[in-house]
């Protein structure tokens, strides 16, 4: 019976990497031995009910998916809120599951998290053979088997497992962990995991931080503190330089010239502060001189889209002021044969193929800011499409403020708020609130908010902590600010299993 329980489990942790399909099966494999074993051996149900009692940690998981159930009683949607119910059943299945199940040894511990950090090893190769291969504009499209943030968490939280085995292992076992904790050190880096970066960055600095305080009188806690000050320097010094090559601005707004070389009045939109490479990219337009000049070389019109489906006319001025060119005749002129091939492939900055991805991810996010403060659309934006849902978030938890709006009604409340506050997303980004305390507070009010809170981290708390649950711990408390991670499949069940997975270990 035990080998079926590790069958379940590892399907599990594979399915959390390479296919919600495997979950399924392997949900339903661990269910089934918990009560083919609770039938046939001396384990019944009262005993395994038991144990589960007996980890105040596993029931307060279980009482996160019984709130959802009260939930119900505020409900109008019942198809949605039974559809969420569905998707949050690890809640329910797998802190029971993992109590009832015999203790597995050591080993048998280790060798599900060797398939955990496997599986995502593969899941990587896969999803870099993709991005080599096809090159997408947005790499997120090659996590072909669970969403880029999910993935970036799990990296996170298998790069601490790597550093938390790695001691007690064999040489062979050592050397594969260097070599997969390196490769998805690089993977998050080249296909811009953000997220799972700054969860890793911020998780790591904290744990070497309290590890630090805790171990003061030895000399390696000194050396730690300050090697997390100079990296904290160093950070701050890298984006303060890129934050500078974007923002400071190289164009004199008083004393702009009126006519181009050839006698046309330009268009300077001074309020608009959109930037490339520090330049002013509404300043200096000559629309007459450009569009005859652009149809004279090139073989697709101003108003037509380049291969990335944005207007020509947009990338080409973006294009033209991050080589600091006027955009008139002259300059076009300047432009090479090279330029006009990234003009239509959708490029828009003549650096672009220099920069590594955290100066790609940088610039992206800087766009966004100047996007946002100049009140474009932030449809597409991943971060500030985040703020139009919590502005939806917050009003619908101050409309619904003492019990929510129920378990199926915040994905319509929250709709039509984006109709009441007038929105500029387009309905296909008009997502669910994207924070999960947030989601919680909307759905159940501040009363179910603080008992969730209480839930989530009594075991932080007044268990017994480790150093790999209190590194789990961070990484999914940090991804609660910006993502609804428990209302997916996956999310819900890298949740549910790991926190089962660790509170339950033998003392």
């Amino acid at each position: 019976m035990p080998h079926l329980y590790f069958i379940g489990f590892a399907l599990i942790v594979i399915g959390l990497s390479l296919g919600v399909f495997l979950i399924s099966l392997g949900t339903f494999i661990a269910l089934g031995a918990w009560i083919i074993d609770a039938l046939l051996t001396d384990f019944s149900f009262a005993f395994k009910f038991k144990k589960f009692f007996a980890k105040k940690g596993l029931v307060f998981i279980v009482c996160i998916f019984l709130i959802h159930v009260l939930g119900l009683i505020f409900t109008q949607d019942f198809d949605y809120a039974l559809k969420d119910l569905r998707i949050k059943l690890p809640l329910l299945a797998l802190p029971i599951i993992m109590a009832g199940a015999p203790n597995l040894k050591q080993s048998g511990r280790e060798w599900l998290i060797k398939v955990f950090i496997l599986s995502l090893f593969v899941s990587s190769l896969i999803s870099f053979y993709v991005i080599f291969t096809e090159r997408p504009a947005d790499l997120r499209v090659a996590m072909l088997f669970s969403s880029h943030i999910r993935i970036g968490l799990m990296i996170a939280l298998a790069l601490f497992l790597i550093f938390h085995l790695w001691k007690n292992q064999g040489k062979i076992w050592k050397v594969l962990f260097v070599l997969i904790g390196s490769w998805l050190i690089y993977f998050l880096y080249k296909a811009q995991l953000t997220t799972g970066l700054m969860v890793f960055f911020i998780a790591a600095l904290t744990l070497a931080v309290k590890w630090s305080i805790s171990n003061w009188e030895r000399g390696m806690s000194r050396i730690l503190i300050l090697g997390n000050l100079g990296i904290a320097v160093f950070v701050f010094v890298y984006f303060s330089a890129l934050r500078n090559s974007y923002f400071e601005a190289k164009d004199d707004l008083k004393s702009l010239e009126q006519l181009s070389p050839k006698g046309e009045k330009y268009i300077h939109n001074t309020e608009s502060t959109y930037r490339e490479n520090g330049y002013r990219v509404d300043i200096y337009w000559a629309p007459k001189e450009i569009e005859s000049g652009w149809n004279k070389i090139a073989n697709k019109g101003l108003n037509e889209k380049d291969d990335l489906g944005q207007m020509i006319k947009s990338t080409l001025k973006r294009y033209m002021t991050s080589k600091g060119l006027r955009k008139d005749a002259s300059g076009l002129d300047s432009l090479t044969n090279v330029d006009i091939k990234n003009i239509l492939s959708g490029k828009t900055n003549y650096l672009q193929d220099e920069w590594n991805p955290i100066q790609k991810r940088f610039n992206e996010l800087a766009f966004e800011w100047t996007n946002y403060e100049n009140r474009g659309n932030p449809s597409g934006n991943s971060l500030f499409m985040r703020t139009e849902f919590w502005k939806a978030g917050w009003s619908v938890f101050k409309s619904n403020f003492f019990f929510g709006t129920g378990s199926g009604d915040v994905r319509n409340e929250v709709l039509s708020e984006y109709e009441r506050n007038g929105t500029l997303l387009t309905e296909n980004y008009r997502y669910r609130i994207h924070n999960q305390y947030l989601t919680f507070a909307a759905t159940f009010g501040v009363f179910g908010l603080l008992l969730l809170m209480a839930f989530l981290f009594y075991p932080v708390l007044f268990e017994k902590k480790t150093y790999i649950y209190f590194a789990f711990v961070l990484i999914w408390a940090l991804s609660f600010l910006t993502e609804d991670t428990l209302e997916t499949q996956v999310g819900a069940t890298f949740y549910a299993f790991f926190s089962s997975f660790f509170l339950s270990a033998r003392d």
